[in-house]
């Protein structure tokens, strides 16, 4: 009986979210599916609090152990709470927070985002054989992809630029939406197996 419980709510909050989106009926359209949806962005917000609180956890018992990298420990709880201090105290749209967000988070996330793009180039010389002609034809796209989004390859043959453009626009975006529909037909599958109780993983339960 307790293991029916979480199951019967999953199925009624994701019944009436669904409900409200294809029923004009203004209870699932207006009460229900609207109401649900308030109280997931709570629930995320004590997630994210719940996170914030283990990542505290971690990293102050690594700081207090000196394990390994504690500095770098420090200067996250530092930076953590001290930004937060800083909205809570300031404001979100205060200058000086909006200040550190643009000077530090923002170039931080793209000098990440830039090494993972080494190691993708990485992983893909080393992953990437020429075996059979397909893998020969990924590889000469990649590279033509890759200069002629540079300015390099660009100044090395001017048509580069319009090349990659042409393959990002119909080849990509054409490979893009194919495996964008699978996803979303793996979500709704997933999503229908949630409501109707076949998929019982997420409340610790075997389907």
């Amino acid at each position: 009986m307790r293991k029916e419980i979480p199951i019967a709510v999953s199925f009624l909050a994701g019944a009436s979210i669904v409900l409200g989106f294809f029923l004009n009926v203004p209870f699932f359209k207006v009460t229900a599916s609207r109401q649900l949806l308030n109280w997931a962005v709570i629930v995320a917000a004590f997630a994210l609090a719940l996170g914030a609180g283990n990542l505290t956890r971690i990293h102050v018992t690594n700081a207090a152990k000196r394990g390994k990298h504690w500095p770098y420990s420090i200067i996250l709880l530092v930076c953590l709470y001290g930004y937060l201090g800083l909205g809570l105290w300031r404001g979100a749209s205060d200058s000086i927070y909006q200040w550190w967000f643009n000077g530090a988070l923002v170039p931080g996330n793209s000098t990440v985002f830039s090494l993972n793009g080494f190691f993708i180039i990485s992983a893909a010389y080393r992953t990437w054989r020429l075996r059979n002609w397909r893998a020969a034809l990924l590889v000469g796209t990649a590279i033509l992809v890759v200069l002629g989004r540079v300015g390099i390859g660009q100044a090395m043959w001017p048509a580069l630029g319009p090349i990659s453009d042409w393959i990002m626009t119909y080849p990509n975006a054409a490979g893009m939406r194919g495996i964008m529909i699978g996803a979303a037909l793996g979500t709704i599958s997933l999503g229908l197996r949630i409501i109707l109780g076949i998929e019982r993983g997420h409340l610790g339960v075997e389907s």
